[in-house]
């Protein structure tokens, strides 16, 4: 590839290609469209500041990574990088390839998906933040390349600043594809500052700023919307009331600051999220129209649920000491009525069926994930294990089940259609994932690259479900993966999202597809009204 910057001999070179060029034009009587046809084809691709072709710089990695790694862009495309990293030991590297799954092995990641023996996660902060991991392409030899795209404003243009970088090997030779793998991995090695200590968390690592901007150079910083009023962005279209809302994390503005633990504020892309949630210091007549509605709503799931339920009902009771505060202590239930709505939240690790009683909320909350990936032989009772690591089929067939189940009680009771709700798992800091300990035969499943899977897994079978979409399902689904994985390195416990910019995005997004204020539509209003 072309590197950066060019030498002075090949600009000269170019210039004098240039000159011939024109001359060769004038005596033959050539067209100017051949002229500049001939100019693009032989010339421009070796002056930089013409050309459209990729240049690459080197990135300095750290000395005990095994890895070199360079950053790759086009000039009139520089909205967009990509990141090369690739093995230095060529036998190394060999010997991991011929590890690669054969078919009878595959029940994770198929045979023509493998992304190599490596799993590495790519960290963009500074003006805006986001985490790259399983969205990669991979060239074999141990070569990995991360596109890297930032956002776009209400009008469609790049919103870029200043970005750095983070670069880590999460885990080496990693046989991500068998439901209990039988080798401790090099796990959490830095590649990227070439300074980094290993010692430390990520979140401590000073950033590479690269020596050119990573993606266009902007003259203004990036700021996120205000969160207050939230009808602010209602000239843009509303965002899904039913897919996973895409976004991004931008410094919030001054008044919002408030509401961010590590400077960030999520807001949605090219859409709106109009009427989502009151302002926490607003009187609360002006705050009472998001409960004034009957709601009836149950949260099922997991301790991830459990934040969410939480954070959710501090929102609407505009309970500023919780939302600055949250509170951490774990409950098999809670239950919160603030007006007009009342929620409750059980403690549902794997997401097993509540029975058709569940049919007395309007709307149920699922969460889960984790618990299907965590296999814990007891050390003291080997007997007493913890459930076992869920293949993939049989994950998305847990989750498919579930929620068709749900919808049949409704139907078979003459009930109307229930809002059905799924938060993926979240992201998990992998410090805290892989194996516990192998030789008692304890596994922990919970890599990113397993959790990705099992999130889009279960969406494309919510989304093509027949028995859903014969019943005219009202399914509603939240990438809680994706809001959470560049904050992971920041979750308090190393698993939980509370004190991070996370929390609220995954709140925003939830407080949507509940719709307090868009309400249940006619046949749920009149069951209500009925039964007083």
């Amino acid at each position: 590839m072309p590197r950066y910057p060019t030498s002075r001999l090949a600009i000269v070179s170019a210039v004098v290609a240039s000159a011939l060029i024109l001359l060769a034009a004038h005596r033959s009587g050539t067209s100017s469209s051949d002229v500049i046809e001939a100019y693009h084809r032989h010339v421009a691709p070796q002056i930089p500041w013409f050309s459209d072709a990729e240049t690459c710089i080197d990135i300095p990695t750290h000395r005990d990574s095994g890895f070199a790694a360079s950053l790759c862009r086009r000039r009139r495309a520089c909205d967009v990088a990509h990141v090369e990293i690739w093995r230095t030991d060529e036998e190394a590297c060999a010997a991991a390839e011929a590890r690669r799954p054969t078919a009878e092995e595959d029940q994770v990641a198929l045979e023509e998906t493998w992304r190599g023996p490596d799993l590495i996660h790519v960290l963009v902060d500074g003006d805006q933040t986001w985490a790259v991991e399983d969205e990669v392409e991979y060239f074999g030899g141990c070569r990995y390349r991360y596109r890297l795209e930032g956002g776009r404003d209400d009008q469609g243009k790049p919103l870029n600043g200043e970005l750095s970088l983070k670069i880590v090997l999460m885990f080496e030779n990693y046989d991500y594809w068998r439901p209990e793998p039988a080798v401790v991995w090099r796990s959490m090695q830095p590649i990227v500052p070439s300074s980094a200590d290993a010692s430390l968390p990520l979140a401590n690592w000073t950033s590479y700023a690269p020596p050119t901007p990573l993606l266009c150079s902007s003259t203004a910083r990036p700021r996120a919307p205000a969160l207050y009023p939230s009808s602010s962005r209602a000239q843009l279209p509303p965002c899904s009331r039913t897919r996973p809302v895409r976004g991004n994390y931008l410094p919030p503005e001054e008044s919002d600051a408030e509401w961010s633990w590590q400077g960030y504020q999520w807001t949605p892309e090219g859409c709106s999220m109009t009427d989502i949630m009151p302002d926490p210091y607003a009187p609360p007549e002006e705050a009472e129209r998001w409960t004034r509605r009957k709601r009836m709503i149950l949260f099922w799931g997991d301790s991830h649920l459990r934040f969410a339920f939480r954070h959710f009902n501090a929102v609407i009771q505009q309970d500023i000491e919780h939302l600055h505060e949250p509170i951490t202590g774990k409950t098999e239930s809670e239950t919160s009525i603030v007006r007009n709505v009342t929620s409750r939240y059980f403690w549902n690790t794997h997401a097993t069926f509540p029975g058709c009683g569940a049919t007395v909320w309007d709307t149920i909350v699922i969460s889960a994930g984790h618990h299907n990936l965590l296999h814990l032989a007891r050390v003291t009772n080997p007997q007493d294990a913890y459930g076992h690591v869920y293949v993939l089929d049989e994950w998305t067939r847990q989750i498919l089940d579930l929620f068709e189940s749900l919808q049949k009680c409704f139907d078979d009771n003459n009930i109307p259609k229930p809002r059905l709700i799924f938060m993926s798992p979240p992201a998990r800091d992998p410090t805290t994932a892989g194996p516990v300990n192998i030789d008692l035969g304890d596994v922990d499943g919970r890599s990113n690259a397993r959790l990705a899977r099992y999130t889009y897994s279960a969406f494309d079978a919510l989304s093509a479900s027949p028995a859903l979409a014969d019943a005219g399902a009202d399914v509603r689904l939240v990438d809680q993966f994706a809001l959470t994985l560049p904050f992971m390195w920041h979750a308090p416990d190393g698993l939980h999202f509370h004190h991070t910019d996370a929390m609220s995005a995954i709140t925003h997004e939830l407080l949507w597809k509940i719709g307090l204020v868009e309400g249940l539509g006619e046949e749920w209003e009149k069951r209500y009204d009925e039964s007083g």
